[in-house]
């Protein structure tokens, strides 16, 4: 029996966390699996298999404790989720065969990241099979990134059907109901950062309230935008007909109560909410973006082209991704989501055609297809070439964003190899008040604001959980920081 290990960073809080904790299951039929955490506490999501922890600590040894776990439990095969794992298992090889899980169409992310780019192009072509979560992610990797075909391959996300059904049929509190007072509900579920743009969301359904359309709008999720939301809210007069709500432990009453589900991301990979929503037959507009809507909604795997305008398609409508829509000069969000509004049998048309495309989405096929990866990829002699940082011409300096675990253990990886590197270690560097001490493993603390004089000569490493990156992305491209890059 083969020895399988999984690579994931935590088992609680997103998706990619979840859909490991499901292969996990899955996988356990046939193999035997390990899973390598950086934090086993807090586990959210069920799993199976030998837990295995990496010290995330201030040694900066975590390579050698992973290529010891690999050699220890004779692991034929590693397959990890998220980017740092991805590169962590890569630089790792022993004799495992090497699969990465990419599942964001990071091209499209804002703001740019220098570093990103420039990590995928040297590290992933190491890897022996990518396993793209929708097919516009190979897209994505293979034209923006230039990542070969014979290495892409495409498995969709599980999906907890009967659990999905189950919960939906709970109650929700009375007081959403009260709220609601016989107006169609507009949904949004997401976590409340710039990725999902629920900015653009709220806008447009404005425009929708102007138009003189009865709805309320809930949006569930908790993030780092919540009071700029609410901030917009309130100047835009909605105090009364929108709400912002928890996840919690179970959205899925909302999606009951719903006329219909909005995405507004930026970009996705392939976007669990609108599987959600297709699964109890609710109707989506999403915003075309890089990746997944299309895919879903109009069975469609082209990304040379985008809609323009608005789409109605077999499985909901598909809009443009326009940032006039962000500032109102259209209102192409606004006219999808009035069509449904206005048509009750294309509603029901698109709910039937979403139930029966989701009879046919099966777990045990996706089972099947991680299954021949594993058994059919063939294991490639790569020599993976020493850790180095492509070095902007005029950088030579290094700021680590944050002075928690991350950022000391980011700090303390680049102090060992920062002699091949060729770097200069500046400092921590966090956000107003974050942190008391003046410095930490001998390097100084300063707040982000004292540093504007290093945007152009400084790449910063971020060294925060997966949770708060897109955060201090946000944070260091409003300060002009140029070259940004993940930790190790």
């Amino acid at each position: 029996m083969k020895n399988i290990a999984i690579m994931i960073p935590t088992l609680s809080g997103g998706g990619a966390e979840r859909i490991a904790g499901l292969l996990s299951i899955y996988l356990s039929r046939k193999y035997n699996v390990y899973i390598l955490l950086e934090r086993d506490d807090n586990i959210s999501y069920n799993y199976n298999g030998k837990l295995l922890k990496i010290p995330l600590d201030e040694t900066g040894q975590v390579e050698a404790v992973v290529r010891e776990y690999k050699k220890k439990y004779e692991i034929d095969c590693t397959i990890s989720f998220l980017e740092r794992m991805d590169i962590i298992n890569i630089r790792t090889k022993v004799n495992d065969l090497i699969i990465v899980s990419e599942r964001l169409s990071n091209g499209e992310m804002e703001p740019y990241s220098y570093g990103m780019e420039k990590r995928i192009r040297q590290w992933y072509p190491y890897a022996d099979k990518i396993v793209a979560v929708s097919h516009g992610v190979a897209y994505d990797l293979a034209h923006n990134y230039g990542i070969e075909s014979k290495l892409l391959t495409t498995i969709y996300n599980f999906i907890d059907k009967e659990g999905i059904a189950r919960k939906a049929n709970q109650p929700l509190d009375e007081n959403v109901e009260s709220f609601l007072g016989g107006s169609k509900l507009i949904l949004n579920v997401g976590r409340l950062a710039p990725q999902k743009n629920q900015q653009k969301l709220l806008r447009q359904f404005a425009k929708l309230v102007e138009r003189g359309y009865d709805v309320k709008l809930i949006i569930v999720g908790t993030g780092p935008l919540e009071d700029q939301l609410r901030q917009t809210i309130d100047e835009l007069g909605l105090n009364s007909r929108v709400r912002l709500e928890s996840y919690g432990a179970n959205p899925f009453p909302y999606y009951k109560l719903a006329a219909m589900m909005v995405l507004s991301s930026d970009y996705e990979g392939l976007p669990n909410v609108v599987l959600e929503a297709m699964t109890l037959g609710l109707p989506v507009v999403a915003a075309d973006c890089l990746s997944g809507p299309r895919e879903l909604l109009k069975n469609s795997q082209d990304y040379t082209r985008r809609t323009s305008g608005v789409e109605i398609c077999e499985r909901g409508i598909l809009v443009e991704k326009a940032c006039s829509d962000e500032t109102g000069e259209t209102s192409y969000l606004a006219d999808g989501m009035a069509i449904l509004l206005n048509d009750s049998a294309l509603r029901m048309d698109i709910s039937q055609k979403c139930y029966a495309y989701m009879q046919d989405y099966s777990n045990e096929k996706i089972y099947s297809q991680w299954l021949d990866v594993i058994e059919n990829t063939s294991r490639e002699e790569k020599k993976v070439p020493p850790i180095s940082i492509p070095i902007p011409e005029g950088c030579k300096k290094v700021i680590v964003y944050g002075a928690g675990q991350y950022g000391k253990a980011a700090m303390a990886y680049l102090a060992a190899h920062k002699s091949e590197m060729n770097l200069e270690l500046l400092c921590f560097a966090v956000s107003d008040g974050c942190c008391e001490k003046k410095s930490v493993l001998g390097i100084p603390v300063y707040e982000i604001t004292a540093l504007k004089e290093h945007v152009n000569d400084s790449i910063v490493m971020v060294g925060v959980s997966e949770t708060y990156e897109e955060e201090v992305r946000q944070i260091l491209d409003k300060f002009g920081f140029r070259y940004i890059y993940k930790t190790f």
